[in-house]
């Protein structure tokens, strides 16, 4: 059974079920997920499907959007970069919702079984590093995959994920039948709060300790990559309406194990936007990428030479008044065909960075989504 529940606060969350409706998109085709059924159906008619919703409007149902990564490239025009294979989106339009009174969610059982090694990230670093020297890009967001076997029941995972406490805002999980997709995200590409439109871009991590927050503010190196990020994204709003502003440049964000920090973006929305304008503005969000957007994603695709899928996507919720979506980190895809807990991390390089450093970051939000979700974090 398809369904999706959506943290609310720390002691409710939201379940949708009874899917009326539910897609996976491909560059040509589309596969109805409720039938099987495939048929003949370009991109280009997902994206006109969003023009049919308003920010502002109130929605009759619960309808949510997962925007793969690869959804970007497209929007970039990088579809040399995509293959007929390759899933872009998935939408859902679900008929019963209810607000549900949290437990306390047992751990996952999580034993790993593949991680990067110092070796392979300082090749992919060093090779990110002679584009920076060259000019080539400002900043490139460079990531790498983890994998995971767990000993917990499948059929109640994302329910296990979601009835716990300590979720971040935008935590969500989605059942689609075949894959499981769970994300304790911390990160808002947009979120509409009565006629205003907010950006959270994360940029900036440190290990929690007495001065880890002190540390961030007085780093040059995080600072620039806050700004420059902020800056790219002030810019993506501004294509809507040149009244975007920078409400606070450096915010403080707790997640577990780490300390972040954001900037909070805002743009008073003085007329209506349609989904589709606000998704070709924004997705994918900057702080994923690097800048410039275009040239990164190319670069991105050269050096990881993989999908990243959900993964650095988005996911879109309107419910009611409600009109968010979120940047997909701190996430976790399971295809139930292999059973294996496929979980991404990484971060932006700029010239100032370490390989070393960027290493332990990129391990170390790693380790923040474990400490979550899992009792024992095992290397096979």
């Amino acid at each position: 059974m398809i369904r999706s529940f959506f943290h609310l606060n720390e002691k409710k969350y939201l379940e949708a079920s009874e899917a009326q409706s539910a897609y996976r998109y491909y560059l040509n085709h589309r596969e109805n997920l409720l039938s099987g059924e495939k048929e003949f159906y370009p991109i280009d008619r997902f994206l006109s499907e969003l023009e049919a919703y308003s920010l502002l409007s109130p929605s009759e149902s619960c309808l949510v959007w997962h925007l793969c990564y690869e959804l970007g490239l497209y929007l970039m025009g990088l579809r040399e970069k995509i293959t007929e294979k390759t899933p872009l989106a998935v939408s859902i339009d679900y008929q019963k919702t209810k607000e549900v009174t949290k437990k306390r969610g047992d751990h996952l059982e999580l034993n790993m079984i593949m991680k990067p090694d110092f070796s392979e990230y300082k090749k992919s670093f060093q090779e990110v590093f002679e584009h920076l020297e060259r000019g080539e890009c400002y900043q490139l967001n460079l990531t790498f995959p983890y994998e995971f076997i767990f000993k917990n029941n499948l059929s109640e995972i994302d329910r296990t994920f979601i009835d716990r406490a300590d979720l971040s805002p935008f935590a969500h999980t989605t059942f689609l039948g075949d894959e499981y997709l769970l994300s304790n995200s911390p990160e808002c590409l947009f979120q509409v709060s009565k006629k205003s439109l907010f950006s959270f871009p994360i940029k900036g991590t440190k290990l929690k300790g007495e001065t880890a927050w002190r540390d961030l503010l007085e780093s040059k190196k995080d600072k620039g990559e806050l700004y420059m990020i902020s800056d790219l994204i002030l810019n993506d709003l501004n294509s809507l309406s040149l009244e975007a502003e920078v409400v606070k440049k450096r915010a403080r964000l707790s997640v577990p194990g780490l300390i972040h920090q954001c900037s909070i973006l805002k743009l008073e929305l003085k007329q209506d936007y349609t989904l589709a304008k606000v998704v070709r503005a924004l997705f994918p969000g900057g702080s994923i990428t690097g800048a410039p957007k275009k040239n990164v994603m190319k670069l991105i695709s050269q050096i990881e030479k993989r999908e990243r899928g959900y993964y650095c996507g988005s996911t879109i919720l309107k419910y009611q008044t409600k009109c968010l979506a979120s940047i997909n980190i701190r996430t976790a895809h399971i295809p139930l065909e292999t059973q294996i807990l496929n979980y991404q991390a990484g971060g932006g390089i700029t010239l100032l960075s370490e390989a070393h450093k960027e290493y332990l970051e990129m391990e170390a939000k790693m380790k923040s989504f474990l400490t979550f979700v899992s009792r024992s974090n095992k290397v096979l």
